[in-house]
């Protein structure tokens, strides 16, 4: 008969839940990045993350056991919810403003462009003519140009979407030509 082998079981391993804190992300208050400079309390176990490309926070609460679940909604409730998109939202017009002040304040453009005031012409178009045209099937289109009938737009919390107003739709993607 084989030898009988105790085994102590595993040890539980104690982890210690987060205290509640104010989130943030850590980044000085007038740096020019892509995330809003917000604050959110959370509940234990809950993480507040932001998403460049739907320009908007989301959550990510971590159970007890180890599994995690991910929301756009706040955890603790509508009116956090809506003073986050308020905040949000704050944020983005005080970066345009910013923004605007810049350029307001920058040195206007040198009078001398490569460009013929007459016609609008520039001698960097396809094909080196200088009237704009090439000989090719398609037209001269500016590098990321939206395809024909769309159109580029952004909503109230700073979000870029794209209407086709050719099928009458809207994307959050950005169509390619």
């Amino acid at each position: 008969a084989p030898a009988k082998v105790e085994t102590a079981a595993p040890a539980k391993v104690e982890t210690a839940a987060p205290a509640k804190v104010e989130t943030a992300p850590a980044k000085a208050a007038d740096d020019d990045d892509d995330e809003p400079n917000v604050t959110s309390a959370l509940p234990d176990g809950c993480a507040m993350y932001f998403d460049k490309r739907y320009k908007r926070y989301y959550f990510v609460t971590t159970q007890a056991n180890g599994t995690a679940t991910t929301d756009w909604t706040h955890p603790n409730g509508k009116e956090a919810q809506a003073q986050l998109e308020k905040d949000v939202l704050n944020w983005y017009k005080a970066k345009e403003a910013k923004a605007a002040a810049a350029k307001a304040s920058a040195p206007a453009a040198s009078p001398t462009t490569n460009n013929n005031l007459n016609t609008g012409a520039t001698p960097w178009a396809p094909g080196g003519s200088a009237s704009g045209t090439s000989t090719g099937a398609k037209p001269w289109a500016p590098p990321n140009a939206l395809p024909s009938g769309w159109e580029q737009k952004t909503d109230a919390y700073g979000r870029t979407y794209y209407v086709d107003h050719n099928s009458k739709t809207t994307t959050w993607t950005r169509p390619t030509a």
